[in-house]
């Protein structure tokens, strides 16, 4: 995306443009993402396959 961004830039001659391939180069290349800090993480969920829950039911008679 960042090299397709680059290259419109250079064609319409958009130094704006430009810097914002050179921001889409960057994180392709140092493999960030705009959540530096690790905010996006989430920690995965504890599964409990060993457990097995008995469930009751109790039926119900319609008319």
């Amino acid at each position: 995306m960042g090299v397709l961004v680059a290259y419109q830039a250079f064609e319409l001659q958009n130094g704006l443009l430009g810097l914002l391939a050179g921001l889409f180069v960057f994180q392709a290349l140092a493999n960030a993402a705009c959540c530096g800090t690790s905010a996006c993480n989430t920690t995965p969920r504890k599964q409990n396959i060993d457990k097995t829950v008995d469930v009751e039911f109790e039926e119900i008679k319609g008319r």
